[in-house]
């Protein structure tokens, strides 16, 4: 956590920073969404080797890749 930011403000600073580094390969837009995960190769193997789908929310092209969004605490 970063000093002198409350618990809040440090999560979406992080959370900002990793949406900004998530970017579609087809397009190169930076407004991807994440995807919930599907089948048997999405739930139980992608995990295993740390792979998220996303969904590009400019030219709907779904994809695989390492970063994925801080899960928000409640």
């Amino acid at each position: 956590m970063v000093e002198g930011q409350s618990g809040s403000v440090a999560e979406a600073v992080q959370q900002a920073a990793w949406k900004a580094e998530v970017e579609c390969p087809t397009c190169g837009s930076r407004r991807p969404h994440r995807m919930e995960r599907r089948g048997f190769f999405q739930t139980k193997i992608l995990p295993i080797f740390g792979y998220y789908p996303w969904l590009c929310g400019v030219c709907r092209t779904s994809f695989l890749t390492r970063k994925r969004y801080r899960r928000k605490t409640q």
